[in-house]
């Protein structure tokens, strides 16, 4: 009996995940459903064969590293702040092989002597930097969560509010509410005597 689409869905997941294969793989896998059913091995028998004419899906091995970078892990490692725990860290997480590209897209030294720039950031002018930097500072103006910012009524504070922790998740509206000493709808907090 074929599966639904819904099914061929989820073992279309699995089999990508499994494969190391593209994501827009998941369509094609889909349109094959009336021939998976309920057998495990004769599905993966099925999409075996159908990736043994599909090469072209399979990621390729820059696309593997791509998706691997943690650039706060490579900063701790080889930008201005460097340390030798950093590159410890980074080297356990990417391998040697990824470890030593990366090392060399930076342009940082074997050793911890000498820390390396980050690449993409050859582009970035002074200005560009200020501005961000400016922006940055102008974001806890903007807050829903300041109360130095005033709004019309308590319940447009707390929409605010609660539009910011759809936006941002939990962990922002958090910070937030610690930063300016206020709930989660933005009202102050009595300090206990």
């Amino acid at each position: 009996m074929p599966v639904t689409p819904f099914t061929a869905s989820l073992i279309a997941d699995a089999f990508i995940a499994a494969n190391d294969l593209q994501p827009t793989a998941k369509a094609d896998i889909v349109l094959i459903a009336p021939k998976l059913g309920e057998n495990a091995e004769a599905n993966k028998a099925v999409l075996d064969e159908w990736l043994s004419t599909r090469a072209h899906v399979r990621k390729s091995v820059e696309q593997k590293h791509d998706e691997t970078i943690d650039l706060n892990l490579e900063r701790a490692a080889f930008g201005a702040a460097a340390s030798p725990s950093g590159r410890a860290k980074l080297y356990r997480t990417y391998g040697p092989d990824l470890f030593n590209q990366r090392r060399l897209a930076w342009g940082a030294s074997e050793g911890t002597i000498r820390s390396g720039t980050e690449p993409g950031a050859e582009g970035r002018d002074k200005a560009t930097v200020e501005q961000a930097a400016k922006i940055i500072a102008d974001q806890d103006s903007n807050s829903p969560f300041n109360p130095a910012k005033r709004f019309l009524t308590e319940e447009t504070r707390a929409n605010e509010c609660a539009k910011f922790v759809v936006r941002f998740g939990t962990k922002a509206t958090r910070a937030q509410c610690v930063k300016f000493n206020c709930d989660i709808a933005g009202r102050p907090l009595r300090k206990r005597a």
